[in-house]
C-alpha cells in the first residue's frame, strides 16, 4: 500500500528501513517530544517494527515511512494509532527528522493519512495530542484543521517524565468540508 501526495509518499515501514530508522532517531529532540527512547538503537527500530507488522494485522495500527519523491528515502513516521473500530475513531502521530522540519511534510503526510483514515477505515473521528510547549506541532494540528479540545495534565510518559498535553481531534465531516470528493 502506497499513499501519493506531492512531495511525498507513504509506505509501509520494512526491515531495510532500519538503519534509516536508527539514523533519524538519533535526533534528541524527537524523544523529546514523543514516545521515541533516546538514544535509539537498532533493537528499538527492530522492536517497533514487529509491533507495527502485529497492530496492523490486528487492524489496531496503521504506521508508515514518510518517504521523499525525488530522492526516495525515508524521513520521518506518521500513523493511525489506537485505532477503536467500535467507535470509529484513532489517534494520529507523526515525527521528522531534523533536517525536514519546518516545510510543510509533516503536514502533507497527516493529510495523507486522515484522508486514509476516514475514506479507506470509515473513521470518524481523529485525535491528536502534542506536548504543551512543542509550538512546532501545535503548528500542525492547526494546520490540518484539528480543533482544540482540552488540555491534559500530566497525560504523556515524553522525554523521559510525566508532561501536560493539549488534545485535539476533527471528525470526518470537518475534514471534507468544501473539498469535492
Amino acid at each position: 500500500m502506497k499513499l501519493e501526495g506531492k512531495r511525498i509518499f507513504l509506505r509501509p515501514w520494512k526491515k531495510s528501513d532500519v538503519p534509516r530508522m536508527v539514523e533519524l532517531c538519533s535526533d534528541k529532540t524527537i524523544s523529546r517530544f514523543t514516545t521515541v527512547p533516546f538514544p535509539y538503537k537498532k533493537k528499538h527500530a527492530e522492536q517497533y517494527l514487529q509491533s507495527v507488522k502485529k497492530n496492523r494485522l490486528e487492524k489496531t495500527e496503521f504506521s508508515f515511512a514518510i518517504v521523499l519523491k525525488k530522492e526516495k528515502i525515508a524521513i520521518g513516521s506518521v500513523s493511525l494509532i489506537a485505532v477503536d473500530w467500535k467507535n470509529r475513531h484513532s489517534g494520529l502521530g507523526y515525527w521528522l527528522g531534523k533536517e525536514f522540519r519546518c516545510q510543510g511534510l509533516a503536514t502533507e503526510a497527516g493529510l495523507l493519512l486522515m484522508e486514509f483514515g476516514f475514506k479507506k477505515l470509515g473513521l470518524h473521528r481523529i485525535e491528536i495530542q502534542c506536548k504543551v510547549g512543542n509550538k512546532a506541532s501545535k503548528r500542525v494540528i492547526e494546520k490540518l484543521g484539528f480543533g482544540f479540545e482540552c488540555r491534559r495534565k500530566e497525560r504523556g510518559f515524553l522525554g523521559g517524565k510525566f508532561s501536560d498535553v493539549f488534545s485535539f481531534a476533527i471528525l470526518d465531516r470537518e475534514f471534507f468540508k468544501g473539498k469535492k470528493e
